[in-house]
């Protein structure tokens, strides 16, 4: 029992080190020089994700501005896990994903129409399942918030809010 125990963990390891190789692919590709922006970026992956009965749309709202370094790579991350996920377990036929520049806010929403049933903030992941954990710490490292909605039959969607600093004042450390 003990061993199997373990085994069990062993496979969880192994699965979460390919979905972080998964990512590190990811991050490689979004570094081509036409990919520039984050907005760019976002589609390019949402639009990468079509196929196998899935149609994906990328909506973009705001005025876009230019982020720092450290949250625009989060928000990135969490779009990939959240993308990754309606792939996988959604059984959705249709994925949204919208970027939203607010004056002081960014928000990403990543949403579908398939089963959902997705665990909510309210549970405990199960041995494995670190990609909802994940991107809570990562909206988390850029002081942001994330929050999961599904119900059976209507689909998952995942929202991040988080403060949008501009870069400059970052950047130099200024405050205003």
């Amino acid at each position: 029992e003990d061993a199997g125990k373990h085994l069990d963990q062993t496979r969880e390891i192994v699965r979460e080190g390919l979905a972080d190789a998964r990512q590190s692919i990811w991050a490689l590709r979004t570094q081509d020089a036409e990919e520039t922006t984050l907005p760019v970026k976002l589609r390019r992956i949402a639009e990468g994700s079509g196929g196998g009965g899935l149609a994906p749309s990328f909506s973009l709202f705001g005025a876009y501005r230019p982020l720092p370094p450290g949250t625009e790579r989060e928000i990135l991350r969490i779009a990939q896990e959240a993308i990754h996920n309606v792939k996988k377990h959604a059984g959705a036929s249709h994925l949204w994903v919208e970027l939203e520049y607010g004056p002081k806010t960014i928000a990403l929403e990543v949403r579908d129409n398939g089963r959902g049933g997705a665990l909510d903030g309210a549970k405990v992941a199960g041995p494995g399942h670190f990609g909802l954990t994940g991107m809570r710490e990562r909206a988390a490292a850029i002081g942001g918030e994330l929050q999961v909605t599904s119900a059976p039959g209507t689909g998952t969607s995942v929202r991040l809010r988080a403060p949008a600093p501009e870069v400059a004042r970052e950047q130099t450390g200024e405050t205003r």
